[in-house]
């Protein structure tokens, strides 16, 4: 017998209140012949035997209709269902078979059943009539052959464990399709299943309140970096599990008829709270979700903290499809990341004029260098002692067809969040090198200008970036000493080890690091030990204080000497007064950029600033 064969049920009840009849049975379905399918099918056919696949049946007794359906029961809990049943008709003083079948289905619909009926019994469209069509109901006739019997136990325990396997095929996949595989827990398709439910009951009860929170980890891709995806799994099954808990101890007061948890796909999660008695309620659970998740993870034997951001939408707007309610919970998500991450915001309208709006600019932003709408603007960086320029930084400007100049920190944070800073930040760079080396060319005594260029976090761990800045420097001819790239501490630390290596392949070619905005991001002072930084920019924020407050004044020296020490130059960003400059040169700060020397200015303006050779630091 095979394995698949040894491990198939062959369970069958045998009720009868006549025990002979149950003595019958055993010793039909018992003996070597009865057990032997080979042995049936011959002597159904008049043949002789041609194999020995031996079937074992286990069979169980009962003598009336309500003592079969106990042990239908008892075997479904025991996990032990029974394949098969041979139900006697007329078991007097109890249910007749009819009656016995009809309520062991209602229990188990799955159990194949031969009917042991004399001819006197009930005619075919009378047991038709009570137990309708079905391929689970055969006749065994009184008396009944053995082989007819032995034929009717295979065949019948056999097909049901083939509709078993199927129905738990079906299963799984019913399973796999509604669930996601590395948590288990409820998907994207069971999700807009479950919202769909909820926008067809509010239809019928107005005041019927339900609410989709989206819950996504901040900055988890450090987690992947740092620890492996490995361990970036394992915190998104802890995480799952920690929500499950919430809602499963929610205070009753507050807690929605039906919390369904479910995974959409990274590290983004969802809680669809069905029933809610206010709306402020799905706010409290967003709060409960932060205060649980403060509890550490264990992961690489090592605790670590995470914090999540939460958009929330409520059907208070008039959902009708369940991608609508998703699109305003994930435009809640993204305020809640701009906002500063580890918190939850409720969506409102103006939110979604908002996400419309970004998408035509992200559409706009895709097709501007194609459509030649980018400029590069060029603002000097002035000696402080001499007054002469020193490089200009580069800077990316936007002039839209219909907006008109739309802001940097308009478009460069959607560049940076759609991934298109990496084209744009490639032209930038092409063009900024193009003009600085025809500046050297073209305008006598400035054959050593350089240039400077800003850098993004998409960019700066980009595999590849060194050898791309050097095909670009190797293709226009210029001097990777004349180029300086500005890069600041929040993109340092959005990855720190893939950041610093490629930081320090760049500085090896001799292109200049210089640290932009200093003091507005973690203001770590290891950073000025650990990376090859070149010159320090402290951020405006400390200058334009200098002449109000003596705190920030100590500041900036203290940066000095240490950048002095490190043979760092300092650049003082934002001077606008003549009392900054003056106080920056007593600090002997080595290089200035601000509008007391010059705005942004575009190409053509610059070559006459620099042709005029003028000493910057008179200008007034």
């Amino acid at each position: 017998m095979t394995d698949s064969q040894e491990n198939m049920n062959r369970r069958i009840l045998v009720i009868d209140d006549n025990e002979a009849i149950h003595e019958d049975f055993c010793k039909v379905l018992g003996h070597d012949d009865g057990g032997d399918a080979g042995g049936l099918t011959a002597a159904m056919l008049g043949q002789d035997k041609t194999s020995n696949h031996v079937v074992t049946y286990e069979i169980d007794s009962a003598f009336q209709g309500q003592e079969g359906l106990e042990k239908v029961r008892a075997a479904l809990v025991a996990g032990r269902p029974y394949a098969m049943a041979f139900v006697d008709m007329r078991m007097p003083p109890g249910w007749d078979g009819l009656e016995t079948i009809k309520r062991i289905w209602d229990a188990d619909p799955r159990i194949q059943i031969a009917i042991c009926t004399a001819y006197s019994d009930y005619p075919w469209g009378d047991i038709v009539d009570q137990l309708g069509v079905t391929d689970s109901l055969l006749i065994l006739k009184k008396p009944f052959d053995e082989a007819e019997a032995c034929q009717m136990a295979l065949a019948m325990t056999e097909k049901w464990n083939i509709t078993n396997q199927r129905d738990i095929a079906d299963d799984l996949l019913r399973h796999d399709t509604y669930h996601d595989k590395l948590t288990g827990l409820p998907n994207r398709t069971l999700l807009n299943e479950h919202i769909q439910r909820c926008i067809q009951r509010s239809l019928l009860h107005p005041e019927y309140a339900y609410s989709l929170l989206i819950v996504e980890m901040d900055d988890f891709k450090v987690v992947n970096d740092s620890l492996g995806h490995k361990t970036g799994d394992d915190l998104l099954i802890g995480i799952g599990k920690r929500l499950l808990d919430i809602v499963r101890t929610l205070n009753i007061a507050i807690r929605p008829i039906d919390g369904k948890i479910g995974r959409l796909g990274g590290d983004e999660f969802f809680i669809l709270l069905d029933g809610l008695k206010k709306w402020e309620d799905a706010a409290s659970i967003a709060q409960l979700v932060h205060d649980s998740l403060q509890k550490p993870f264990l992961l690489n034997e090592v605790e670590r903290t995470v914090s999540v951001s939460i958009g929330i939408t409520t059907n208070q707007v008039k959902y009708t499809l369940p991608d609508d309610m998703l699109r305003d919970a994930d435009t809640a998500l993204y305020q809640a990341k701009a906002r500063g991450k580890s918190r939850h915001v409720a969506f409102n309208s103006q939110m979604h004029d908002r996400a419309v709006e970004r998408l035509h600019m992200e559409n706009d932003l895709r097709k501007a260098l194609d459509r030649n709408e980018l400029k590069i603007q060029y603002q000097p960086l002035v000696s402080l002692s001499t007054g002469r320029i020193d490089s200009f930084e580069a800077l990316v400007r936007w002039n839209h067809p219909e907006r008109g100049f739309t802001p940097p920190d308009k478009f460069i944070p959607l560049a940076e969040s759609t991934g298109l800073i990496v084209p744009i930040g490639h032209w930038v760079l092409c063009e900024a090198c193009r003009q600085v080396r025809k500046w050297q060319q073209e305008i006598p005594g400035y054959d050593d200008l350089s240039i400077g260029v800003n850098v993004s976090v998409k960019q700066l761990v980009k595999p590849g970036l060194d050898e791309e800045v050097q095909q670009v420097l190797r293709h226009i001819d210029l001097d990777p000493n004349n180029l300086h790239l500005e890069v600041t501490e929040s993109a340092v630390m959005e990855n720190t080890e893939l950041a610093t290596s490629m930081l320090e392949k760049l500085r090896a070619q001799g292109i200049g690091i210089h640290l932009d905005d200093f003091g507005t991001g973690y203001s770590s002072l290891s950073y000025l030990h650990t990376l090859p930084i070149t010159a320090i920019k402290v951020d405006r924020s400390f200058i334009s204080r200098l002449s109000t407050d003596n705190r920030h004044t100590a500041t900036v020296q203290a940066i000095q000497t240490l950048a002095e020490n490190r043979n760092m130059k300092l650049i003082a960003e934002g001077i606008e007064t003549l009392e900054q400059l003056v106080q920056l040169q007593a600090l002997n700060c080595d290089l200035g950029q601000g509008y007391y020397f010059a705005k942004p200015m575009d190409a053509q303006d610059a070559t006459a600033l620099i042709s005029s050779d003028r000493n910057l630091v008179l200008l007034q």
